[in-house]
């Protein structure tokens, strides 16, 4: 009978052996993958550090002409009484 289970056992090691081939190249891609998309960001990361900051510096100056401009307005509106 362990004559007969002797292609199957051939047929099983083979398995093995293509599935452990694939899981260690698809080990090697993801990783590979994961430090490219690092790379990626290391190179975008201050572009969007420096957008963040634009529009906050951008946000602080509309703040700071919307109050100039409500206080004008407001003296306008006092000086018509």
């Amino acid at each position: 009978m362990s004559e007969n289970l002797q292609p199957v056992r051939t047929t099983l090691k083979l398995r093995v052996a293509q599935l452990a081939a694939l899981r260690d190249e698809l080990r090697v891609k993801i990783h590979l993958a994961g430090m490219d998309a690092k790379d990626e960001w290391r190179k975008l990361e201050p572009a969007v550090e420096d957008a963040v900051k634009a529009l906050d510096d951008a946000a602080h100056d509309a703040d700071v002409r919307v109050r100039e401009l409500v206080a004008k307005l407001e003296r306008i509106r006092s000086s018509i009484h």
